[in-house]
């Protein structure tokens, strides 16, 4: 099993290719802004190259987690560290201190001596090569994108959130102009597995919206539609879903009528299937309720404390009234208290006086 290890995902993942893995990171390193992301991509570069070129350094083959520069520009970024693994770069703890190490997960046999070390430095070297020109392409697509716009908030319009049927979160970056047919694809053919004999199905938040390909010409058109004109920009979150192909099932179901006996096997099947695609919507629908009334709960939270701080700068704002009137009031008595006096004394001048 693969693995999404990153600041905002862990998900179990089905085994895949090395193209596979190169199309997932770039899905994931597109949700962060340009800037960041080509300096992710040159970092990777620089890590492949090294190790490509100094092929037989143990130095050039380990990269430590606590460098400050791979760290912060790299294994904190949105599928730095998934880069990382696709490149052939994989987690090892090493004297209590986390390295990634670069080794192929099938390695040719080493039975010879010097025929087979030749034998896994040319795969390697292979490997590291079909990398390197991967992020070639990325660089150098994300340098003309960045030339034609000078401010760009995100490289990509919509981000999707995959619900996976194991409860598993993954987010995805997708353009305005594909389709749901292209999200649906990418996460049956990254995402999950046996998806030869299964059909995918997509359902926004609260079941609003459903896309799947049930073969009927509606549907199909739906699963054409644009991310753009379903509502998919800039994001949504889908709920997917794992359900048995009906040709699938059928043929599977003749298959077994042929033999005694395994009919009603067959049935048991079929029961267990649809009661793990029903208890997968309850999973989602309660995950739904829950998350819907954690959103009113945050609300009332933050509409409870903006009402306070209004109160309380109101009630600042009264006793700096009342206090004014007052300073008003003891500065008139004042007033008339010297208006008083000075009366006096003029009148008591003029007695004098005279």
């Amino acid at each position: 099993m693969s693995r999404i290890d990153s600041p905002r995902s862990t998900v179990q993942l089905p085994k895949m290719s090395a193209r596979e893995s190169f199309d997932l990171v770039a899905r994931r390193l597109c949700l962060n802004e340009p800037r960041t992301t080509l300096r992710a991509l040159r970092i990777l570069k620089k890590i492949v190259s090294n190790a490509l070129t100094h092929q037989g350094e143990a130095k050039f083959r380990s990269i430590p987690s606590h460098n400050a520069t791979v760290r912060t520009k790299l294994l904190e970024v949105i599928g730095g560290r998934e880069g990382l693994k696709a490149c052939g770069f994989l987690p090892k703890t090493r004297d209590c201190e986390l390295f990634y190490e670069f080794r192929l997960d099938t390695p040719p046999p080493r039975d010879a001596e010097t025929e087979s070390e030749r034998t896994v430095a040319a795969a390697e070297a292979s490997y590291l090569t079909a990398a390197q020109t991967w992020l070639d392409r990325e660089i150098e697509k994300l340098e003309s994108i960045s030339a034609k716009r000078e401010v760009v908030a995100v490289a990509v319009d919509a981000r999707v959130v995959c619900r996976l049927p194991g409860g598993q979160s993954v987010e995805l970056g997708f353009h305005r102009n594909e389709t749901v047919r292209d999200v649906r694809n990418f996460i049956a053919r990254h995402l999950l597995s046996n998806i030869t004999t299964t059909r995918v199905t997509l359902t926004t938040a609260l079941a609003s919206q459903r896309y799947t390909e049930s073969g009927s010409i509606a549907d199909e058109g739906r699963m054409d539609t644009t991310l753009e004109s379903a509502g998919f920009v800039p994001k949504v979150v889908l709920f997917v879903a794992v359900e048995p192909d009906p040709d699938s099932v059928r043929t599977a179901r003749e298959d077994d009528s042929a033999v005694p006996g395994n009919t009603h096997k067959q049935q048991h099947r079929d029961i267990a299937a649809r009661r793990r695609v029903e208890e997968e919507k309850r999973r989602a629908l309660r995950l739904e309720k829950k998350r819907a009334a954690q959103a009113v709960k945050t609300n009332r939270e933050r509409t409870l404390k903006d009402f306070r701080a209004q109160r309380d700068t109101m009630k600042e704002l009264a006793d700096r009234k009342r206090l004014n009137a007052v300073m008003l009031t003891v500065t008139a008595d004042v007033a008339t208290a010297d208006a008083v006096t000075d009366d006096g004394a003029s009148a008591a001048a003029t007695v004098a006086g005279k």
